[in-house]
């Protein structure tokens, strides 16, 4: 399934970012001028969304991921964990069961087969395989200047990125977490006093982690260029 199809439900499902997939061949005119509605902050119609997925490639044929119902790996892999699932529970499990698990599996992507990449790191931490949260940024923040902040809003216009904007971004992100390492960027001073002493005992301390800012902006940048670069829009929920 493609992820356009999930835009309409996606407030329910927390703060992501995710890939929308990319023009199939021979199709690029048309699916260019279905996203171009979404660019501009507008919806489609039903039929509209369901005529962009037909004319788009999913994220998993991206990343060469094994699918249901055409790979054997990844039918080894769904009957494997439904087998492991149905052992710990004490149910039973045979032919039938195997071919109704394979039957509600076709088609689906396996993306824990998928060695990691920028486009689906380790410690995304988003509800998709291929989505990451969008706290990845926002916990940078303190490095983010209110110059910096408005090209970042000028660039998010709408909550749907075209592939060129996602890679300005990502590089954008990169090239901060650049001066970040090296200081350019300074953190700011500890709060004091009683209410911030107050809000660290009950939420934690506040201090900034300049490796920890390192290592999420790296994160964040790398993996809006890698989707971007392989035409692939990016969709942020709001």
């Amino acid at each position: 399934t493609h992820t356009h199809t999930h835009i309409a439900v996606s407030l329910k499902m927390g703060m992501d970012m995710f890939p929308l997939g990319r023009a199939a061949p021979g199709h690029e005119a048309e699916w260019a001028e279905l996203m171009d509605v979404l660019y501009q902050g507008k919806e489609l119609s039903d039929e509209s969304y369901k005529r962009l997925d037909e004319i788009s490639l999913s994220k998993g044929e991206t990343l060469g991921a094994p699918k249901v119902g055409r790979d054997s790996a990844a039918n080894e892999w769904v009957i494997q964990q439904a087998r492991e699932y149905a052992e710990s529970r004490k149910k039973p499990w045979g032919p039938a069961e195997e071919a109704a698990e394979l039957k509600e599996k076709d088609g689906e992507y396996i993306y824990e087969l998928v060695t990691r990449c920028d486009g689906l790191p380790d410690d995304a931490g988003g509800f998709w395989h291929t989505s990451l949260r969008q706290g990845t940024v926002w916990c940078c923040e303190w490095a983010i200047s209110k110059e910096l902040d408005a090209e970042f809003s000028k660039l998010r216009s709408s909550n749907t990125l075209s592939p060129e904007v996602a890679v300005q971004y990502g590089q954008k992100l990169l090239a901060l977490a650049l001066q970040v390492e090296l200081g350019e960027v300074a953190p700011p001073p500890p709060k004091t006093g009683m209410w911030a002493a107050v809000t660290s005992y009950l939420f934690g301390s506040e201090t900034v982690d300049v490796d920890e800012t390192v290592e999420m902006l790296t994160l964040a940048g790398r993996w809006h260029v890698f989707w971007g670069e392989r035409g692939h829009p990016i969709f942020y929920e709001h």
